[in-house]
């Protein structure tokens, strides 16, 4: 599997691939992880609901209830027990495996879906220090 696809990946699994990595890396090199990490809960299941929603507005306009179902299914599965990675034990893994700066650059605002075309850089928003 490609390192580049990490989706639904079991906890003992994404250790290992974190492992590897930091045993690969060269020094001073830097890993960038662009995959989603969960805020703490109630906050993810709220970002969670807005997904759903915004996926539900974007493909129903579309009249694309293939693509809404595969979405859904996909922001489903992310949340399964041993696959929702949330933020404090993302960094803590980080850390575990010998990673010694752990930033979080930037958060996604949910005001437009992050998919759309034309999205532009003012959609992020810095996070806080």
């Amino acid at each position: 599997m490609p390192l580049a696809r990490r989706y639904h990946w079991r906890d003992k699994y994404r250790l290992e691939v974190l492992q590897e990595i930091y045993r690969v890396l060269s020094p001073h090199g830097v890993f960038v992880n662009g995959d989603k990490i969960a805020e703490p809960r109630p906050r993810h299941d709220e970002v969670l609901l807005e997904q759903i929603r915004l996926c539900i507005d974007a493909y129903a306009k579309e009249n694309r209830p293939d693509l809404l179902r595969a979405w859904v299914v996909h922001y489903l599965e992310d949340n399964i027990s041993g696959v929702l990675w949330f933020e404090a034990e993302a960094i803590e893994q980080l850390k575990q495996v010998g990673f010694k700066s752990v930033k979080k650059p930037f958060d996604v605002n949910l005001k437009q879906p992050w998919w759309r075309l034309g999205a532009s850089c003012e959609e992020l928003t810095p996070a806080a220090s």
